[in-house]
């Protein structure tokens, strides 16, 4: 599997599933079956993030409708609290391993909104927690579940808009105090406008959130790699 900054580099975003699916390898569907997938995840409104237990699905699912996916297989900072991998395992543990209360405070934490699954295991614990997981829709193989009493605002504490692309983040709209965002923290990353970013310990995520200390009278800036960003 490749990352997605290598599929943009080589297709420049591609129009259509057919020309992504030659380069990512489908292991659960053909490409006409995730077409129609893609087709009805885009009818919707996201918010938030998107529970995947497809990663060759959620690269396709990033990279044709810019979703924030979880289980996407591709993060920048490579470690397996949050995400799914290949066996299932989100965060590190299998469907079995949760209790109801946990996952429910791991999915508002990290903003999911809907899942979507394909595998035995997780449809199961989804069919057992039917107030956490409300069936939405049947598509091909898949179950798509909207998550109940979701919480997928891309901020954990504070108040702001946020637009997430592949090397940047657009805080708008920010209300008065510091922010806490639903994304990783890293030493490379900066802001603009004299905003400072710090890391913030949530849950038993070995990799922290960003904080971001913003100065009085700012309302809007930009997150991103130092040298992308003007970072005062």
């Amino acid at each position: 599997h490749i990352l997605v900054k290598d599929l943009l580099t080589r297709l420049d975003r591609p129009s259509t599933v057919l020309e992504m699916a030659r380069v990512i390898p489908l292991e659960k569907a053909s490409a006409e079956k995730v077409k129609k997938i893609l087709e009805e995840l885009s009818t919707l409104q996201f918010r938030g993030r998107l529970l995947c237990d497809d990663i060759s699905l959620g690269h396709l699912i990033v990279v044709s409708d810019h979703i924030l996916v979880i289980g996407d297989g591709y993060g920048f900072l490579r470690h397996s609290y949050a995400g799914m991998d290949y066996d299932g395992q989100l965060a590190g543990r299998l469907p079995g391993e949760w209790s109801r209360p946990e996952l429910a405070e791991y999915m508002k934490t990290y903003g999911i909104e809907y899942a979507l699954f394909s595998g035995r295991v997780w449809n199961d614990y989804a069919s057992s927690h039917p107030d956490l997981f409300g069936l939405n829709k049947e598509l091909g193989g898949y179950r798509l579940y909207r998550i109940l009493n979701a919480d997928p605002s891309l901020v954990l504490k504070g108040k702001a808009d946020i637009d997430a692309d592949y090397d940047r983040i657009s805080v708008r709209r920010v209300e008065a105090g510091d922010l806490v965002l639903k994304f990783h923290y890293a030493k490379w990353l900066g802001a603009d406008k004299g905003v400072v970013l710090l890391p913030e310990k949530i849950l038993d995520d070995p990799v922290p959130f960003i904080k971001c200390v913003v100065p009085e009278g700012v309302t809007s800036f930009e997150i991103g790699k130092k040298k992308s960003v003007s970072v005062r």
